[in-house]
């Protein structure tokens, strides 16, 4: 199968339902432990930041959150992307992007988005009205913001679709949704809710090493005492 890089929506883990999910795991855990073992909770809670490793739930969710959204993506449209090779990429410092999902797609599927437009099937505007508006909206330099694409749909349609980068991939994707008169933020909601659902009944969310908390927390005691 013929392939092409797109990024993914994707909320990343900065101060998004994500990185919530797992904070609130955190806090609810401090909570039953500290009562479990009979501790003072923030005795318990100082330890616990001492014992976190995310890396490997952060690789868990986005790797979900990509086979969710392109399962619902078919779903929603019909068109398969069969993602594969997922990466996450984060900034070094989370002051202006936050983490990006990407895979590598059909090529067939990437081409049938394509020609929902190019046919314009059931479309009263211009066939390609939809992607043009998405491109204006998200490409077009502005105070704050100097965009490295063409705003123009006809330099972006001049370009054979082969050669569309990760971001204009993504672009045709969501272009796509609401050409099939899906809502992407909420159907981005929806994708979040159940990986959220299926990380938190997989234990996927759990980041604390309880066993070294605990070590931690009694030893204080002791040497307390």
């Amino acid at each position: 199968m013929n392939t092409q890089e797109t990024q993914i929506p994707f909320c990343g883990f900065y101060h998004s339902v994500y990185d919530n999910e797992i904070e609130y795991s955190i806090e609810r855990d401090t909570e039953y432990h500290a009562d479990e073992w009979s501790k003072d909770q923030g005795a318990v809670s100082e330890a616990v930041y001492s014992h976190i490793d995310v890396s490997d739930t952060h690789k868990a969710i986005a790797e979900a959150h990509v086979d969710e959204w392109c399962m619902m993506f078919e779903d929603a449209t019909g068109i398969a992307l069969k993602p594969r090779n997922i990466e996450m990429t984060s900034p070094k410092y989370y002051n202006f992007s936050t983490d990006r999902v990407f895979a590598r797609v059909s090529e067939t599927a990437i081409r049938s988005c394509y020609n929902l437009f190019a046919e314009g099937k059931g479309c009263p505007h211009s066939p390609f009205h939809i992607l043009e508006k998405l491109i204006k909206e998200n490409f077009t330099s502005c105070d704050g913001f100097s965009s490295h694409y063409s705003n123009q749909l006809a330099d972006w349609l001049a370009k054979p679709l082969n050669e569309w980068d990760h971001n204009e991939v993504m672009t045709l994707l969501v272009a796509t949704l609401v050409y099939c008169d899906i809502d992407p933020v909420d159907f981005n909601q929806d994708v979040e809710m159940s990986v959220i659902e299926w990380a938190s009944g997989n234990g996927i969310i759990d980041v604390v090493d309880w066993d070294k908390v605990k070590t931690e927390v009694f030893a204080v005691v002791e040497e307390v005492a």
